[in-house]
């Protein structure tokens, strides 16, 4: 059953500026004794949380790559679409973070593909991006923000009838969990602006102070997708 957290407090809880709220999202899937792997870790923050687990981590820059060998020795150079230096069905969860919306969508279907034929059957992929939120484009590597339900289509096989411009990749897998990431609905610019009148100025302040202490609003900026894929059925011998 899909969990999807929607509440004020939960908005106030993940905040956009911290990965680590998120990065405990996905590891509570991860047992121990499993692999695990990070696909563009970019650092070891969610390596360094993870116990009792064999972590491997990819990155597309070399330089990150030695980086984190010194505390991760099972660190890859690999960049999208380039294949996995993995066998199929090696990892127990799969872990992908900050990296889809730097991608094309053929390289994010690439993507898709190779998470899949690395994950196990009954493994869990988690995938966490932002939305478009007021702020996406001020990255100029962000390419295009990619919804939850692009990944549902693909790997699901859910949403019957929905346009599909390429093959699914799979229909073995199961929403599990679905946490939004919210972060403080930024001051329209008529509550920027200076006014020269003193009454105006302090209207303009009793709107401000109302607007982020006694009634603060939300946008939506990012989510953390969990989805699990499929036992194989078991054969009687």
């Amino acid at each position: 059953m899909t969990q999807t957290s929607t509440s004020l407090e939960e908005a106030r809880e993940f905040l956009p500026n911290d990965r680590e709220l998120f990065f405990k999202v996905a590891r509570k899937y991860c047992n121990a004794g499993d692999k695990v792997l990070d696909v563009g870790a970019g650092g070891t923050g969610f390596a360094d949380g993870v116990k009792d687990a064999e972590v491997y981590l990819l990155d597309g820059n070399p330089e990150t790559v030695e980086a984190l060998k010194k505390d991760h020795p099972h660190s890859y150079y690999c960049t999208v679409p380039e294949r996995f230096p993995f066998e199929a069905d090696t990892f127990n969860l799969i872990h992908c973070s900050h990296l889809v919306e730097h991608l094309h969508p053929q390289d994010v279907y690439s993507l898709m593909k190779e998470m899949n034929r690395c994950l196990s059957p009954g493994g869990f992929l988690a995938i966490g991006t932002p939305l478009l939120w007021s702020k996406f484009y001020d990255d100029l590597s962000h390419v295009r923000p990619y919804s939850p339900d692009v990944f549902v289509r693909y790997l699901c096989g859910s949403c019957e009838g929905a346009s599909l411009t390429r093959p699914r990749v799979s229909s073995a897998y199961e929403v599990v969990e679905l946490v939004y990431r919210y972060s403080p609905d930024p001051m329209p610019d008529w509550a920027i602006a200076q006014p020269q009148r003193a009454a105006k100025k302090l209207l303009l302040k009793l709107i401000k102070w109302l607007r982020t202490s006694q009634f603060p609003r939300y946008e939506v900026s990012g989510y953390v997708l969990v989805v699990q894929k499929e036992e194989l059925p078991s054969t009687n011998r």
